[in-house]
């Protein structure tokens, strides 16, 4: 594959994606609206691009025709690039730079992680994992409060009151 424009780390967001069935220029779009920085890479047979999505929001895309042997950059290689891509059976696979960053980095809250850490060893169990399974069929989830009483009583005596309601069901 071409060199890519920038050092950087790359981690796969979408790998062998089929030229089939994605819509290249609907995934640039939606990349640059995003603002994503990395790079979307398009294999083809004897043809591989690439397209580069800088923290800058600029864009730069580069192509190597292997049959021809051009390798072309810019504008004019973007325009063939969108076009080329159109071909099935190519290959698409988009990276998401990572920066200096280490691509699993996640926040974790302090007090999720000691309680996590308290549950790992045994050491205390949550009090919401006190409410065991027996305890939640025994309990009664309602107020020991009466049912209230509907404002509007149905008459029973009245057969034609029956017949409406066996008619709305």
């Amino acid at each position: 594959m071409i060199h890519s424009l920038a050092l950087m780390k790359k981690s796969p967001i979408h790998k062998n994606l089929n030229t089939s069935f994605v819509n290249l220029s609907g995934l640039v779009r939606h990349l640059r609206g995003l603002q994503f920085v990395g790079s979307i890479q398009i294999e083809l047979s004897s043809y591989e691009a690439e397209i580069e999505f800088a923290e800058d929001s600029s864009i730069k895309a580069r192509e190597q025709d292997h049959i021809a042997g051009r390798l072309s950059f810019g504008e004019d290689a973007l325009r063939r690039i969108m076009i080329r891509s159109k071909e099935p059976g190519g290959v698409i696979n988009v990276y998401k730079s990572s920066g200096d960053q280490a691509s699993d980095e996640v926040y974790l809250d302090e007090a999720i992680a000691t309680e996590a850490r308290k549950m790992a060893t045994g050491a205390v169990e949550p009090a919401h994992l006190n409410n065991r399974m027996d305890d939640i069929f025994t309990r009664t989830l309602m107020a020991d409060a009466p049912m209230p009483r509907p404002a509007v009583t149905f008459n029973a005596d009245n057969v034609e009151n029956w017949t409406e309601l066996v008619g709305l069901m």
